[in-house]
């Protein structure tokens, strides 16, 4: 008789545990995440900036460049820029008689891979600031 009594507590035991288990199962498959949205794959801009050229001209002055691209995204990381270009490079030489004023347009292609967009949680942001050299 104490076996038996001893056996069914130990059974209510595992159904009290099993009880508990399966209620921390379900309350932990919560999700935090926001839906899947499919991203914009379009995106298009401006830049204006100051030109300057560095050379043997001893009084180089600044000039004006502006422009404007359209980038269309493969993934989240590499996409194709296309953009276009025009601007002015100005400058004189003091102790000579030359001066000068470059006046330049370009159209190129170029492919892009932003290591910096790559996360699966947050958003990518509305307006992105970014520098370019060359």
């Amino acid at each position: 008789m104490l076996k038996r009594i001893l056996t069914m507590k130990h059974f209510k035991q595992v159904i009290v545990i099993i009880a508990l288990f399966s209620f921390t199962t379900s309350v932990a498959q919560t999700n935090y995440f926001t839906k899947f949205s499919e991203a914009n794959r379009w995106s298009a801009g401006i830049q204006l900036s100051p030109n300057y050229l560095f050379n043997d001209a001893e009084d180089g002055k600044v000039g004006f460049g502006a422009g404007a691209h359209a980038k269309y995204s493969f993934g989240q990381s590499f996409g194709l820029n296309l953009s276009a270009d025009l601007g002015t490079l100005k400058g004189a030489k003091n102790s000579s008689s030359y001066a000068y004023t470059n006046k330049y347009k370009q159209v190129d292609i170029t492919g892009v891979y932003t290591i910096g967009n790559i996360s699966f949680i947050r958003p990518l942001r509305d307006v992105q600031m970014y520098t370019f050299f060359g």
